[in-house]
This record gives structure tokens, sequence and C-alpha cells, in this order.
């Protein structure tokens, strides 16, 4: 496995930049943090490393970071009227995610509180909601029905951060070729789905969202189911397509020949 080499990180911005949220202090460069429409602050780093690698350690990582297309680990969150909180929460989000994808840490213990006030809050959440959310065990399940098939939702606190995780495909020794166009595919998706993340497990590929209990709330865990329900519509049916060798040849030629 090839290491990762991020960039230096300094995210304390200067009293210029202070005013403004579309500049960002990062190894003396700026261009790395924008807010996107809606509302979304959103910061990237460079970073390199085999990216099937990256996409199994990402699964990791206890916050709203991702592996995208370049690759780049990249965090994303709505921009909060305390701007000062928004630059602390990218910095922690992208910090973490860096020590993860990087191996100069896993995930981090968690103290007992920490899980306690998270359970706590997913409780909250799905007991008041809208949803109907059916309990099994510490977990919870949500099904959403849809034209094309039956979408299941698991929320759980994992490591002390609340994990909705909805599954994608399961992995029965593919073919190189698959796996290498679910890699490219899982990329892009990333860089285009907000908030929630493809990640590559041992046996399967997931859809996810991961927060930690100091972002949370009941406006972005909406936010959280609501991405992996569009992210399922839009990627269930490719990811099982990709599957099948002939189609992931033909994906792989055509990107090939665009680059």
């Amino acid at each position: 496995m090839k290491s990762v080499q991020p960039l230096a990180v300094s995210f304390q911005p200067s009293p210029a930049e202070a005013e403004r949220t579309s500049t960002f202090q990062l190894d003396g460069h700026r261009p790395p943090l924008s807010l996107e429409p809606e509302g979304w602050l959103v910061a990237f780093v460079p970073v390199s490393g085999a990216p099937a690698d990256l996409l199994c350690r990402q699964a990791a990582i206890c916050g709203p970071a991702k592996v995208t297309a370049g690759p780049c680990l990249r965090a994303e969150l709505p921009l909060e009227k305390k701007v000062d909180g928004s630059f602390v929460a990218m910095r922690s989000a992208l910090e973490h995610g860096l020590q993860v994808i990087t191996g100069r840490t896993r995930a981090s213990a968690v103290e007992a509180g920490d899980r306690a006030e998270a359970e706590q809050t997913l409780t909250e959440y799905v007991s008041s909601g809208p949803r109907e959310w059916l309990q099994e065990g510490p977990r919870f399940l949500l099904q959403v029905e849809t034209d094309l098939f039956l979408q299941k939702i698991v929320a759980e606190v994992a490591r002390g951060c609340i994990r909705f995780r909805s599954d994608l495909v399961r992995l029965r020794d593919p073919e190189p070729v698959s796996f290498r166009a679910l890699v490219h595919f899982l990329l892009a998706l990333n860089s285009r789905l907000r908030l929630a993340r493809g990640s590559l497990l041992s046996d399967r590929v997931v859809l996810e969202v991961c927060l930690p209990t100091w972002c949370v709330n009941t406006a972005l865990m909406d936010q959280a189911v609501d991405a992996l329900i569009v992210g399922a519509r839009v990627a269930k049916k490719e990811c099982a397509a990709l599957l099948q060798p002939e189609v992931a040849r033909t994906y792989c030629e055509f990107h090939d020949e665009r680059r």
C-alpha cells in the first residue's frame, strides 16, 4: 500500500480573510475552501496513494470527510451563522480524516460520555421524526421503497459518531476490471454527491454519512438520510452493472479515452 502524503495544513484565517468565507489558508495557498450553493462550506486537501486503498481507509473516518477524484480529501458542512465555528469544524474534519487515511492514527478512543451523548441524540431523532424507524438491538432501520428497489438505511452509533449507512452492492471476488471500474465510479460519486460518501468494505460497497456529535443536529441528520436516498437511486444500479466484466471493461475504456 502506497503511503499518502498530505500537504501541510494551516487553517487559521488571516485578519483580512476572516471576513471572507471564500478564502482559506492551506500551506500558504487559498483556493481549497469555497462556499457552494445552498450554503455549503467545502474544503479539500490533495493526497496521494492508491485510490482503492484510500476508499478502504475512508470508512474509518469519524466525520464528514471523504476521498474524491484527484485524489483529494474533501470535507463539507452547512455554513453556520458563526463563521469561526465553521472554520473549526472544517479543520477538525480534515485533520482527523488525514490522520486516518495516512495511517498516523486509527479511530480515536471515544469516552463513554461521548457515546452516551450520541446514543441519546440518535434515539431522540428517530423517535421524534416523521420517518418510521425500527429498532434492531442498538441499531435503527429505515426501509425506503422506490420504483426500483427497497432501500435499507441503518443508523447507529460507531466510535462516538452517528453513522447512517446503506449497502450498494455485495462484493464476491469481483474481476479486477470490475474492481477498477467501481473505484473510479466511487471517486466520481463522492465528488458530486453532497455529504454522503461511497466506501469500500471487505465484502461490499456502502453509501454512508458519519456525523460527530460536535456538529450533529436534526437538520443535518435529515440531510444525511436524504443524501443516502438520492445516492442510492443514482449509484445502486450502476454499481451492480459494473460487477459485470464486460460492462466494466467498456466503462474503463470509455474513461481511459477521455484522459
